[in-house]
Parts: structure tokens; C-alpha cells; sequence
């Protein structure tokens, strides 16, 4: 039994933008059918924000697990200039609780819309500044994540706030920098 894959959407209301909507689904595979699926969201401090568990039924196969959308009062909003991430632990656990698989991922409540014909990050209008970029370096197409925190600095201290990844996958590392450090990304 393992957590084959799961989907996360963490936005914003669209009439104030102050409170956070959060939804997960998760695939699970193999015979879990005496395992619960937890998830924890956990904010910068590291305190619980938001729980829920819910037991898995049926015997082999995948099982989809829907947890019910969660709104998240004055939450704190993710946009390039306040990159305020939460953190998402997913985990297996049997009857007593013993896990058998933990997984997670960082989580950012946005929203993008336009509105009045213009692009908006949370409800603010953001003039979008912005660059290409190639994985590619000196060494190759293997660019490290020293030189991809490099490309990040440059581009911040040159008010860059949005980057256009080349026409082929980009590391995922790639993303989670932009994530951490404030950068849209149209990929």
C-alpha cells in the first residue's frame, strides 16, 4: 500500500482574497483497506492550520480519497514579493496509528485572474517583469541547484518577478525554487 499520487488546490475567496480554500485528493494503491489516509497543514511556525483523516475502503486496487474542501481564515497569501508557504504532510497509518508511508509537499493559497483586463495576483493588479529562461549552463543541460539559486538571485536584483521556461520539462527543483523564493512561472 502506498500514496500513488495526490492533488492539491489551495486558492484564495475571490470577494476578499483573506481566506484560504483548501482541497486534496489523493490516489492510493495496493491492498489499504485497514490504513486512513492523514493529512496535516502546517503553517510557517510549524502549527497545525488544518487536519482530517479518513479511513480507506475497499481491498486491492487504486482508491481515490476525497477530503472535503477547508476554508482557512486570514490565511497568509503567496505572491512574488511575499512568498508565505505553508507545509502539507501527507501520511498512511494502519488501525494504531503506526505510519507506513510518509510524503508532502510545500503549499502557497494564490489566486490568478484578470480582471477588468488586467492581470491579477490575490485581487492586485501585478505588472508582470519578466525573462526566458533555458535549462542549460556551462556543464550542459544539467544545471545544479547552486546555479539555479544563481539565476534566481540575478533575476531578483534586476526586479524580475516572472519567468518563461523553455519548450521541454524543467526540473522540479526549478519550480520549487520559484516557489520559495517569489517567482511566477508560465511553463
Amino acid at each position: 500500500q502506498y500514496i500513488a499520487d495526490y492533488t492539491v488546490v489551495s486558492s484564495l475567496d475571490t470577494v476578499s482574497y483573506t481566506n484560504g480554500l483548501f482541497e486534496l485528493t489523493a490516489d492510493v494503491n495496493g491492498n489499504a483497506s485497514s490504513f486512513s489516509l492523514v493529512y496535516e497543514l502546517l503553517d510557517a511556525n510549524k502549527t497545525v492550520v488544518l487536519t482530517d483523516k479518513q479511513p480507506i475502503r475497499g481491498g486491492e486496487g487504486v482508491k481515490t480519497i476525497s477530503f472535503d474542501k477547508k476554508r482557512i481564515p486570514q490565511v497568509r497569501q503567496w505572491n512574488a514579493e511575499n512568498p508565505a508557504l505553508y507545509t502539507l504532510i501527507l501520511s498512511l497509518q494502519d488501525e494504531k496509528g503506526a505510519v507506513a508511508e510518509y510524503t508532502g509537499c510545500r503549499v502557497g493559497f494564490k489566486t490568478s485572474e484578470i480582471k477588468n483586463g488586467r492581470f491579477c495576483i490575490n485581487g492586485v493588479p501585478v505588472l508582470v517583469k519578466g525573462t526566458n529562461r533555458h535549462e542549460h549552463s556551462q556543464l550542459g543541460r544539467s544545471v545544479t541547484r547552486e546555479l539555479m539559486l544563481e539565476d534566481i538571485k540575478l533575476m531578483k536584483q534586476h526586479n524580475i518577478n516572472t519567468v518563461r521556461n523553455s519548450h521541454y520539462p524543467t526540473d522540479p527543483l526549478w519550480y520549487e525554487l520559484c516557489n520559495e523564493y517569489g517567482l511566477y512561472v508560465i511553463d
